[in-house]
């Protein structure tokens, strides 16, 4: 009888010093989320890191690492961080939405919306919360097959910007209304001058109207350039 009321008392003990815990971690959260955001780095990982070795559990504080490794184009390890996050909080659209734009910025297109594909499941909602996240989404749709789908969610964006341009003339360019996607394109081109990979959609629009000798000749000029995007154009459309 006192080894079960012991043991009662020490679990009742343990399931107060729990209840205490959170208010502390999630203040520590909140700063390393600070620190992550404003691009802290030595002092981010440090702080993140003793959240860690502290709350080896703690999901969010491998998340808010990956996101730290990525602004720091550490792919192999904000990867890494990122699929444990998600190991230990598998119903978070948040932290499969960043597992998405890694693979988005991989080019690995594939990947990328099928991870988009949980999310909407988790969160039907959530990429349609900010501008941002409803143009890379209607991108990953476009490229991925699904122009149709991402046309709506292009639409439904409030603001507009190059980004916009450009994620409306991809997919018009999927969804072959080439004459719509090298306006689109144009006008991307010309609100951002940076957004050279545009030509590379634009030759693909032409070469759907036939103009392919002016498509692939786009495209061997930009490989020329070094934007190694160009390959897969040139390997596809031969």
């Amino acid at each position: 009888m006192k080894r079960l009321l012991l043991s009662i008392l020490i679990a009742a003990a343990s399931l107060e010093a729990a209840a205490q815990e959170p208010a502390p971690l999630q203040s520590d959260l909140q700063y390393a989320s600070y620190l992550v955001s404003n691009s802290r780095g030595a002092l981010a990982y440090s702080t993140i890191n003793s959240i860690i070795k502290s709350h080896p559990q703690c999901a969010e504080a491998y998340y808010l690492r990956a996101k730290a490794y990525m602004g720091d184009s550490n792919m192999k390890s904000a990867s890494r961080d990122i699929d444990y996050a998600i190991k230990l909080s598998p119903s978070s659209a948040e932290y499969i939405w960043l597992k998405t734009q890694m693979l988005y910025s991989e080019d690995k297109i594939k990947e990328a919306a099928q991870h988009l594909s949980k999310v909407m499941q988790i969160d039907g909602d959530f990429a349609a919360d900010y501008d941002d996240r409803k143009i890379l989404a209607a991108e990953i749709l476009a490229l991925s097959g699904s122009a149709i789908d991402a046309l709506p969610l292009i639409n439904s964006v409030s603001q507009p910007s190059a980004r916009l341009c450009r994620a409306r003339g991809i997919a018009y360019a999927m969804a072959q209304m080439n004459s719509m996607a090298i306006s689109e394109l144009s006008s991307a081109m010309d609100l951002d001058p940076s957004l050279t990979d545009c030509k590379l959609w634009q030759a693909l629009a032409k070469y759907q109207m036939g103009q392919r000798a002016e498509a692939r000749e786009e495209w061997e000029s930009a490989l020329q350039r070094r934007d190694f995007r160009a390959k897969k154009f040139l390997e596809k459309y031969k």
